[in-house]
């Protein structure tokens, strides 16, 4: 009788596995629907948009992209991370959300309660100063602040941004005072950079060019190919990267098969012309990365940035 059971037991939990294959194997049977945290016309909705048609062609059904923008891109991560992980609801955007706003403030969702599905991009930034600088390096700009009795002072467009942060550790690697200009977005430290309010301010590399702003030097590992006479911070003698990447994520627990057919589209994605034209208008750099590296490029990222708030002392309520 035992074994009778058993039997019956095994084979009741085989045909449960089975309904679950075929229940993810159908999938998807409706339109799935993309949040993306930030507002129409942004660097982020433009790539989501063009993503979304894509991967829409690859698995048959539509992905529509729904912008709830707001609180940094948190409102958008938690309706992501308090949804069924059925693959029915994704987010896309830049890897803030869970790497770096955890850190500053109270949320209510955790970083864990989501996983990745690709990394889709990249957002490199620069050191850069007005078109009439004297400053030619980011070795003369770290003399000129410890020249100066109360340092040097520097533009950033957010406190507690990517780009703030990344400055904070680049004084903390050169031992010296740089004190923060805090600007309401980019768009107006890119003006009082132009017009010399202050004397440096770090912003996307894209930016910097297309506004003719002197690089003194960019946060990535290496030398840019779109810049590729701006030395690294690390061949200048300060060791600090520092690149906003982001990508499209899902809940936590949702079905590896599902996980599987959503990176695979969304690798073709990235190879779609359409999506190449909005990495080139929205000054993004494309670099795919699988599920697998994305999730352990953000747990990377998220102790980086720990580290960086703490050292900070930087709290945002």
């Amino acid at each position: 009788m035992i074994k009778s059971f058993e039997f019956s037991k095994s084979a009741a939990v085989l045909a449960l596995v089975g309904l679950s294959s075929l229940a993810h194997a159908e999938w998807p049977l409706r339109p799935i629907q993309i949040y993306v945290g930030f507002s129409p016309g942004g660097a982020a909705d433009i790539l989501g948009r063009a993503l979304a048609e894509s991967m829409s062609k690859t698995l048959g059904q539509p992905v529509i992209v729904q912008n709830r923008d707001g609180a940094s891109g948190t409102i958008a991560t938690n309706a992501v991370a308090k949804s069924q992980a059925n693959g029915y609801t994704l987010g896309f955007g830049p890897v803030g959300p869970l790497v770096l706003q955890p850190h500053l403030k109270h949320l209510p969702y955790k970083p864990e309660d989501l996983t990745g599905v690709c990394q889709t991009f990249v957002n490199n930034y620069a050191l850069a100063a007005p078109a009439n600088t004297k400053l030619k390096s980011v070795r003369e700009v770290v003399a000129a602040a410890s020249a100066a009795p109360d340092g040097i002072a520097y533009g950033t467009g957010g406190i507690g941004s990517f780009p703030h942060l990344a400055t904070i550790q680049l004084a903390q690697k050169a031992k010296v005072d740089l004190r923060a200009v805090p600007y309401r977005g980019d768009p107006p430290l890119i003006l009082a950079l132009k017009a010399g309010e202050v004397q440096i301010g770090t912003v996307s590399v894209g930016q910097a060019q297309a506004q003719g702003l002197p690089m003194l030097g960019v946060f990535s590992p290496n030398r840019l190919p779109e810049a590729p006479g701006v030395p690294t911070m690390t061949e200048q003698g300060f060791p600090v990267v520092a690149q906003l990447f982001g990508g499209l994520y899902a809940p936590k627990g949702t079905p590896p098969a599902i996980l599987k057919a959503l990176e695979n589209a969304c690798q073709i994605g990235t190879k779609d012309e359409k999506y190449l034209i909005s990495s080139k208008t929205t000054q993004q750099d494309v670099v795919f990365k699988t599920a697998a590296d994305f999730s352990a490029a953000i747990a990377h990222e998220s102790q980086i940035q720990q580290k960086a708030v703490k050292s900070a002392d930087l709290k945002i309520e």
